[in-house]
Formats: structure tokens, sequence, C-alpha cells
């Protein structure tokens, strides 16, 4: 690689050990994108407003920014109705965001690392926040998780909040 060149250039974590500098490539968010035409396209409420809540770091690390701009890529292609919002790991500007923005779209998709967005429910389910009439969706990476995990999120919204 030409290191004169124009690259946009990213990180692993470095939680297996050092990080790795990689340069990020427009495939990289043209494939990404593809998996979320899917995950558009399969919305039990068609193509209708939504907002996209990114919940992954926006710094160096790769997840934050392919996911936003594999969602631009996606939704310009579907001329899909998407706003998106890169909140990073911050929860009082996502449950702000949930409160304030949410309303305003017929669905919210909710994207994170699994163990980030379940504090993230049980912190809006604690604040009265009814994720339910805001049509969350949830989409994550990076990690695997039960089905007991899924129930689990799945099954926040029936419960009755609880002090984290």
């Amino acid at each position: 690689r030409d290191p004169e060149g124009p690259t946009l250039l990213c990180a692993t974590s470095g939680s297996t050990g050092t990080p790795y500098y990689f340069p990020r490539e427009q495939l990289l968010a043209e494939q990404l994108a593809d998996f979320h035409e899917a995950f558009l396209t399969r919305s039990q409420r068609g193509a209708t407003p939504t907002l996209a809540i990114v919940g992954f770091g926006m710094g160096v690390w790769i997840g934050g920014l392919i996911t936003v701009r594999a969602l631009q890529v996606a939704a310009d292609r579907l001329h899909y109705p998407l706003a998106i919002l890169p909140t990073g790991v911050s929860i009082p500007e996502i449950l702000n965001a949930l409160r304030e923005l949410a309303p305003q779209y017929d669905q919210t998709i909710l994207i994170g690392y699994p163990p980030f967005v379940r504090e993230v429910l049980v912190e809006a389910k604690t604040s009265g926040i009814p994720l339910r009439d805001r049509h969350v969706r949830l989409a994550f990476a990076a990690e695997s998780f039960s089905d007991e995990f899924r129930h689990y999120l799945c099954d926040l919204d029936e419960r009755p909040p609880q002090a984290s």
C-alpha cells in the first residue's frame, strides 16, 4: 500500500493483544451494506421512516465507522428512508435519542455489541422509555450470545423495571 495515497485507516480493538491497523476499503462497506439491505428489507413495518442508532465506538475502531458507512450505502441503494445517528457508546445519548427522536420514526434500529445493547435496554426500561412503542429492532456484531440472552432481551419490555 502506498502510505501517501488517500486511505482511511481503522484498527482492531487489541483485545487479543496489540491493535492491528489496516486500510478500510470502500469494498468492505459495500459488502457489509449487503447485510444491512437484507435487514432493512425484512422489516415487518416495510420501508418506512427508520432511525438507526449506532452504538459502536466511533474512534479508530472499525465497528462504528464501517457500520455508519454501510448503512449509508444500503439506504442509498434501496432509496430507504433511513436516518443514522452515530451516538457511539454513550448510554445517555442513546436514551435521549430513544426519548426524543425515536417517536418521530416508524421504527428504530439499535446497533451495537450485545452486552452494551443489553445495558442500554435495561436503562431504557428503568427510565420508563416504552421500547415497544418505539418499534425497536436490534442488530449486533462482534460477539455471539446464547438463546437465553436473546430471550432475556426480547422479554425486557414485558418485565417490570429493575435497578441495575
